[in-house]
């Protein structure tokens, strides 16, 4: 899987897109997201330089805010509107990366009249 892994602190600029980063697994509560545009802000700045106060364990997958569709490989927990193809944004720790793990309660159906790129801005202003 392509990502930004943040294995050392730098500017995002100088983190190479690595191309064998592991896919991510779900974790109860969560489904996987197929990635399609993520959001970049100045706390995806901070924190791949280590200068954010809530840094992941290196390494890690940069980005936060992102847009996609439900993975046709996701577990669809117990209570969780999504199904397999639904497009969403929100937000979730790995948005840099073209597969994500998210909170389900941390995602929103992406209207029809939204594009991806439009579901990712939005992210920080909707979860």
């Amino acid at each position: 899987m392509r990502a930004l892994v943040v294995t050392d602190y730098a500017h995002p600029s100088n983190i190479p897109i690595t191309h064998d980063a592991p896919e991510p697994k779900a974790k109860p509560g969560e489904v996987l997201v197929d990635v399609y545009s993520a959001g970049l802000n100045y706390f995806d700045l901070l924190q791949a330089q280590g200068k954010y106060q809530l840094q992941p364990p290196r390494p890690f997958v940069l980005g936060s805010e992102l847009a996609g569709t439900i993975a046709a490989d996701s577990p669809i927990p117990d209570g969780c509107p999504f199904r397999r193809g639904d497009r969403v944004f929100g937000a979730a720790q790995g948005a840099y990366g073209e597969k994500v793990a998210a909170p389900w309660q941390a995602l929103v159906a992406l209207p029809d009249n939204m594009t991806f790129d439009q579901g990712a801005g939005a992210s920080s202003r909707v979860v």
